[in-house]
């Protein structure tokens, strides 16, 4: 995000999206792979978050806490730096009105003002959560002793699911693909991660992707955080 967010409109190209395989291992109920659709085909384009603010709400400061890491090594400290510019966003207009103007899919009868009223209540339903308008992360890295040797294969770099993480099948949990991870590290893109964070996060709020994936809260949120990230 660098100093601010007021150039963020610059970001309409180049920005990565995801989309998610079917759950056919027991192991989680989400996985998050890199996509093949454009933002005009999932329904998110430049209109939906340049300077068209509707509303200007107000919400209390949200926290964004990492409890545990297991498996970062020398990564964790950019994840940590992650998670700083995931809180930087959160807390900015620019995010609260990129959410409110955008149209979701399983959005469990929500409004999306009640999304994102969700979002800064930072409340969570799955894992034993934490205090109220604080993130709770808790964070690992796929291994072979915790998960079936299916995601270590699909994590391979170049691997036809291009898996990059899954949610924790209700523990409350991100497990990241160590090679994404590293090569992202590598790359320094924190904002790819914080989308990461955020994407496994709106899971631990409840929300789900069975099918229009990339139109679902999870994907959506995760591709607004990538691009105010970016700027």
């Amino acid at each position: 995000m660098k100093t601010s967010l007021k150039n963020f409109c610059s970001l309409v190209a180049g920005i990565i999206f995801f989309t998610s395989c079917n759950n056919t291992v027991p192991s989680s109920d989400s996985e998050l792979t890199r996509p093949s659709e454009s933002r005009e085909e999932i329904g998110f384009s430049k209109a939906d978050t340049v300077n068209n603010f509707k509303v200007t709400p107000s919400y209390p400061h949200v926290k964004v806490v990492i409890h545990q890491m297991a498996g970062y090594g020398q990564d964790s400290v950019f994840a940590q730096q992650s998670a700083v510019l995931l809180e930087q966003i959160v807390n900015s207009p620019q995010f609260w009105d990129a959410v409110i103007n955008n149209n979701y899919a399983h959005d469990q009868n929500l409004s999306s003002q009640q999304i994102l009223d969700k979002i800064m209540l930072a409340h969570e339903v799955d894992g034993p959560g934490g205090s109220d308008h604080v993130i709770d992360l808790r964070l690992r890295t796929i291994n072979n002793q915790d998960d079936d040797p299916i995601w270590m294969r699909r994590c391979e770099p170049g691997s036809s699911t291009g898996t990059i993480g899954i949610d924790g099948g209700g523990s409350g949990i991100a497990a990241v693909c160590p090679q994404w991870l590293r090569s992202t590290a590598q790359s320094n893109q924190p904002a790819w991660l914080a989308a990461h964070f955020m994407h496994e996060y709106m899971h631990i709020l409840g929300f789900r992707h069975p099918n229009k994936k990339p139109k679902s809260v999870p994907y959506k949120i995760h591709a607004i955080i990538e691009m105010l990230g970016e700027n």
